[in-house]
């Protein structure tokens, strides 16, 4: 198989990104909804390839608005489907915007009628690469149709200003709800929309609301109508009292008055908002229909319950050269398996599950096969077996979808030599370019390694001279050399101690077990421990294994009781720098859920660089000497637009917990329960605060959990790193327990976090 980067071009040129984005959406709601509805129907598009050939097309919209898929073609669907999450630019040839290196569209350069048919839709097919999809439609009409459709359903998905997301947010809820299509709305269609936003208001305040919105008393609201209703439905009373103590103004403007406004300045004195220089201008321009004026009570609200004002500290990337050792990387377990660990499946879409969640560590247990080609599966048990030709086929199509960094394969050999070398050359094939073989001569930084696949195991002794502080490789070790024990020998296993020289070539990660923690250990070196000999180390060593993690890689498994695929705490392990620390990800607890947590950061790239102490060999026992403690309150304020509970009207209340390393963990707390007006949300008669003093601030997590009352079930919660908190009023942005987002669903805090 040719390299990963050509097989994403394949028929189409590699195409910078320019950062020129969309054009805005210039269609009024009717006309966006009849553009659509044409799409879904499917229109006839000249498509070009990257030489200028050019073939007639049908393009299709899906129904529901994700993407789009032209026909007829000899390609697999999956090569002609563009996803709207994808997209990343329109690029209009009849302005100008040309696409590089290509002759696409060359013939029409000087015939301007037939440019101004033509345009671009660029989108993503990996990290950093990118394909144009070339299309010439049959009039002006149907263009602008397909740019302003292309244009709201991206910018609906993405991280537009939120002034403009709202627009989109509007039209979005006014095209679903207009059922019959006479653009405008009844009563009926407006009491169907609140029902699937979560809105459970009373028949009368639904009424009372839309009759005050009706201008015109026809019984029905125009769209302008509609954006008033929706306004009046986004009120949040407990703003009020937090716009007050920003801007000084107590009480209600009177008669013929201005109405308050908050400024930059109000924003940068007030200790509540905590807003830096930089970010208080940026949130009045950005929010504020008349910046010179500032903010009304209004705006105010709509930047509070906006993305940009989440409880996540958005500055926090790496720029990803530092060696591998110095970051922790998001590692699974037995990847292979779908749930139990002695009678479960085995299935290769479980690496697919895994590298999407951002994973970058799997695990490969691999088992000779009956016909010459290798098996994985949980040896010696009743899991079933799979190809390992199939999971490298599955590994190599999404290994980088969401990443580009490095993706290891810890794999845990058992098989003969003969099935090794089989094993190297599938793994040749199917990796193409993208594998790194044991002479390469890069760096070993994430960003040295990006779209690279490394093979963790050992090596042949002839690629290898054993040295000092390095135990036998006869030792037990998870890696290619088999456990001996007499569990295997008994059940009349075969051991293949030997390794292939052909697989050592595809080694890039060397397993081995040192005695002098590391001392002569190079970056690209690793030793694994199951659960308990590593909790014992963090007990008993955790000095010589926090300098030993500064010089090569740790890998931490769960232990073999766990048959169930529960989970053992990340936090001990990560507190003395272990990097892959590998949980089951077929089982979704609360340890899975901390663990997704802590990946979020960094952009989720499943890499995040470890805490200064923890890089630097020497400073872990000063660090755990002088230490500081950290005072954090944490005051609920309000909850909006909470998920319904099944059969009834919910009672919540919510939970405030600290989990990280035992200095750091501590009884759950709650708040009393909320009153819930569901066309406004949840509040509490007064602000429910919860103190906590944290010792290990890099490594503790906050998680805010909303309980339903009656049930005693949690229904949603929303995580955050400690260290990554915002302070001021912020929202957090809640997730059911699989961790999908619950679109604005928030918890509004006041967040403080200081050195005791």
């Amino acid at each position: 198989m040719c390299s990963r980067s050509s097989e994403f071009l394949e028929d189409a040129e590699r195409v910078k990104v320019d950062g020129t984005g969309y054009p805005p959406v210039s269609m009024s709601p009717d006309e966006l909804t009849r553009a659509t509805q044409l799409l879904q129907e499917g229109v006839s598009v000249v498509k070009y390839s990257k030489n200028g050939k050019y073939k007639t097309k049908q393009l299709f919209l899906d129904k529901a608005r994700t993407k789009f898929v032209y026909t007829p073609s000899n390609k697999p669907v999956s090569a002609t489907t563009i996803y709207l999450k994808d997209v990343v630019e329109l690029r209009d040839v009849g302005r100008g915007m040309r696409v590089p290196d290509t002759v696409v569209f060359s013939k029409f350069e000087n015939r301007l009628n037939s440019a101004q048919l033509c345009l671009a839709l660029i989108y993503s097919v990996a990290p950093g690469a990118y394909r144009s999809l070339n299309l010439r439609f049959q009039d002006r009409a149907m263009k602008t149709a397909f740019e302003n459709v292309v244009s709201f359903l991206v910018q609906r998905q993405g991280g537009q200003r939120y002034t403009d997301r709202e627009k989109l947010r509007i039209y979005e809820l006014w095209m679903d709800a207009d059922n019959d299509g006479d653009n405008k709305l009844s009563l009926k269609e407006v009491t169907n929309m609140l029902g699937k936003l979560n809105v459970n208001l009373k028949p009368d305040n639904i009424k009372e609301m839309f009759n005050s919105a009706d201008d015109d008393g026809s019984g029905s609201l125009e769209y302008d109508e509609f954006i008033k209703f929706y306004r009046r439905l986004k009120e949040r009373p407990e703003v009020k009292p937090l716009f007050q103590g920003i801007t000084g103004m107590a009480g209600d403007a009177p008669d013929g008055a201005d109405e308050p406004r908050m400024t930059a300045e109000d924003l940068l004195r007030s200790r509540d908002a905590q807003m830096t220089q930089e970010e208080a201008p940026e949130v009045v321009k950005t929010f504020a229909r008349d910046p010179a004026r500032g903010l009304n009570q209004e705006e105010f609200t709509r930047y509070l319950y906006s993305a940009k004002n989440s409880w996540w500290n958005p500055q926090d990337k790496d720029n990803m050269n530092h060696p591998l050792p110095m970051y922790y990387i998001n590692s699974s377990h037995n990847t292979y398996l779908t749930g139990h660990q002695l009678h479960g499946l085995s299935s290769a879409d479980m690496y697919k599950v895994v590298l999407e969640k951002g994973c970058r560590c799997v695990e490969l247990d691999c088992w000779d096969g009956l016909d010459g080609e290798p098996i994985i599966y949980h040896g010696y048990t009743a899991t079933t077996k799979i190809k390992f030709a199939e999971v490298c086929e599955t590994i190599a199509k999404y290994a980088f979808t969401t990443s580009p960094y490095p993706v290891i394969l810890s794999l845990e050999v058992h098989t003969c030599v003969e099935q090794q070398a089989r094993m190297a050359e599938i793994m040749i094939d199917k990796f193409g370019d993208n594998l790194l073989m044991r002479d390469h001569n890069l760096k070993f930084t994430p960003n040295d390694l990006k779209f690279k696949i490394l093979v963790k195991g050992k090596m042949h002794k002839a690629h290898h001279v054993k040295r000092t502080g390095e135990d036998s490789e006869d030792e037990k070790d998870e890696g290619l050399e088999v456990t001996h024990n007499k569990k295997e020998e008994h059940a009349g296993g075969k051991h293949h101690k030997a390794v292939a020289i052909e697989l050592s070539n595809t080694i890039s990660v060397r397993a081995t077990k040192v005695t002098d923690w590391g001392a002569n250990s190079s970056t690209h070196e690793i030793q694994s421990f199951d659960e308990q000999h590593c909790m014992h180390l963090c007990e008993t060593e955790a000095a010589h294994f926090a300098e030993m993690n500064t010089k090569m890689l740790s890998r931490v498994y769960p232990g073999g009781m766990r048959v169930d695929s529960s989970n053992y705490s990340p936090f001990e392990p990560w507190l003395v720098g272990c990097q892959a620390v590998a949980l089951n990800f077929q089982r979704m607890d609360d340890a899975m859920r901390l663990y997704h947590a802590k990946f979020d950061s960094n952009g989720g790239c499943g890499y995040i660089l470890k805490p200064h102490h923890l890089t630097n060999a020497g400073l872990f026992r000063d660090y755990m000497q002088t230490r500081e403690t950290f005072k954090l309150v944490v005051q609920i304020i309000a909850a909006y637009q909470l998920p319904k509970r099944v059969g009834g009207t919910m009672r919540p209340y919510v939970t405030v917990q600290i989990d990280g390393t035992k200095d750091d963990r501590c009884d759950q707390q709650k708040s009393v329960q909320a009153k819930c007006d569901w066309s406004r949300g949840c509040k509490w008669d007064r602000p429910q605060s919860f103190i906590f003093h944290i010792r290990h601030r890099d490594l503790a997590v906050l998680t805010l959990g909303v309980v339903d009352h009656d049930s005693g079930l949690r229904i949603a919660e929303a995580s955050v790193p400690v260290h990554l908190l915002r302070k001021g009023y912020r929202v957090a942005p809640l997730k059911d327990l699989d961790r999908t987002d619950l679109e604005e669903s928030y918890l509004l805090c006041n967040i403080k976090l200081n050195k005791k």
